[in-house]
């Protein structure tokens, strides 16, 4: 018998067959793990799932990005660097990420379109 899985809502995600819902505003990024998905969370939780990160890619909103392989970012908690070109990106909760090399010029656009000016 085969299960349904409701993978995400508009405002959560559901894991480990909607035993674990995530809200969005609380991932702050989301790291491939081999066939494993890790949720690192704002309280500094980390939530395990036995999905893989292409299977939850297309699922997560617009404000998520992919900055390298295996690593998606929640960009509203990116500390925005002051200068131009960036390749690395620092977090709220002070990790630095470095950015692939194919992905530079994307992540500038897309942090560009977040400035105030």
């Amino acid at each position: 018998m085969q299960t349904s899985l409701r993978p995400c809502s508009e405002s959560a995600i559901y894991l480990n067959r909607n035993k674990t819902v995530i809200p969005f505003d609380k991932i702050l990024r989301v790291e491939g793990r081999g066939n494993y998905t890790a949720f690192i969370l704002r309280n500094s939780i980390q939530v395990l799932s036995s999905k893989t990160l292409s299977f939850y890619e297309p699922t997560l909103p617009s404000h998520f990005l992919k900055i390298r392989k295996g690593l998606i970012i929640n960009c509203t908690y990116i500390v925005l660097p002051k200068y131009k070109r960036i390749k690395q990106i620092q977090m709220i909760d002070g990790v630095e990420l470095e950015v692939a090399r194919r992905q530079i010029f994307l992540v500038n656009q897309y942090l560009a379109s977040w400035q105030v000016r």
